[in-house]
């Protein structure tokens, strides 16, 4: 999976199986984006956080390691699905600290590492477009200022066509 791919993905849901074969529950959980980390051609990581305490991920992924992660990127309506292998590793706190996004204020516990089988990208058809509020403001700060600097520009170059136009009248009216 290219790791570019990855950078926008904002909501992951991870569903490890039963030894069945049976989906049990999928997890949605909202993360910042860039949360995913190519670790190498087929591994990816991230690092788990303090939660609920229900620790449902460990107990399915302690009786079978098969899951899938989906990755949702709503604001270019796009959706990953990938299918692998995934264990957690907890003993090892320079990569869960490496896993970790910038300035995130969770406190990590674990960190998850999935080896990838599979993967597939979605079509859009029925993908809602969403946008991050934060992104959002600052599209609006940038535009906001653009029409500030637009209208002190527009202000300037009509009082310079005003005073041009004075010039103008006053030269007809009062010639050398």
């Amino acid at each position: 999976m290219p790791s570019s791919k990855l950078g926008a993905a904002s909501v992951h849901r991870s569903r490890p199986t039963l030894s069945l074969c049976f989906p049990r529950s999928t997890r949605r959980t909202w993360r910042p984006k860039g949360f995913i980390h190519a670790l190498d051609e087929a591994t990816l990581g991230f690092a788990d956080y303090v939660g609920n305490r229900q620790y449902i991920t460990l107990g399915n992924l302690a009786e079978n390691d098969q899951a899938f992660l989906f990755l949702m990127d709503y604001a270019r309506r796009r959706r990953a699905k990938i299918w692998g292998c995934a264990r957690a590793v907890q003993s090892d706190r320079e990569l869960i600290s490496r896993l970790m996004p910038e300035g995130y204020a969770a406190r990590p516990e674990h960190a998850i590492l999935f080896k990838v089988n599979a993967w597939d990208i979605n079509c859009p058809r029925h993908i809602p477009q969403k946008l991050d509020a934060a992104e959002v403001a600052g599209v609006l700060a940038e535009l906001r200022a653009r029409v500030a600097r637009l209208e002190a520009e527009n202000e300037r170059l009509r009082v310079t066509a005003r005073d041009a136009t004075t010039e103008s009248h006053e030269a007809l009216l009062y010639p050398d």
